[in-house]
């Protein structure tokens, strides 16, 4: 795996890259550790990630937002779905199911780390993906880290990873 996904990166893809924050927003948010990244992710799902609202785009069966962080890949979003589900959600296409596997397989590591003991993961398998769901009934947000099969003919292999408010 070369070094833009490492370990370190997936889970400083909590809040790093940011845009439309203010230089000292994002000097704050530098200074974190990935867990604290994490963390700060999970709590603001109670706000409906509200510090993470870049520009809003709607449609007649959701309302979005373009999201200031960019945790996984250059597409995160926060959607808010007609019954009222609100979601932080990023995703990266890989070329191959090795390099897509590791970087599922270490996100939840790390992410399962950060979080601690308090937190129950469980997996679902289906021919096309597998979906990691981790949760704790005392916190706001639950995490879904799913590897998949797209349809790109250059980039077949989807990580994505959401935390949706509970």
């Amino acid at each position: 795996m070369n070094n833009y996904l490492s370990s370190s990166l997936l889970l400083s893809f909590v809040l790093a890259g940011c845009s439309g924050m203010s230089s000292e927003q994002q000097s704050k948010i530098d200074a974190m550790s990935d867990c604290e990244k994490v963390t700060a992710l999970v709590r603001s799902a109670e706000n409906g990630f509200m510090p993470l609202k870049g520009a809003e785009v709607s449609s007649k069966f959701m309302t979005s937002w373009n999201a200031k962080a960019q945790l996984v890949g250059d597409n995160c979003k926060v959607v808010e779905t007609s019954d009222g589900t609100m979601q932080y959600m990023c995703s990266a296409q890989y070329a191959s199911e090795q390099e897509a596997q590791n970087v599922h397989d270490d996100a939840q590591m790390l992410t399962q780390r950060c979080l601690g003991d308090t937190w129950q993961a469980s997996t679902e398998e289906a021919p096309r993906s597998r979906t990691t769901t981790m949760e704790n009934p005392q916190e706001p947000a639950r995490i879904l880290l799913t590897l998949g099969q797209g349809y790109d003919k250059r980039k077949p292999w989807i990580v994505s990873f959401k935390v949706v408010r509970q």
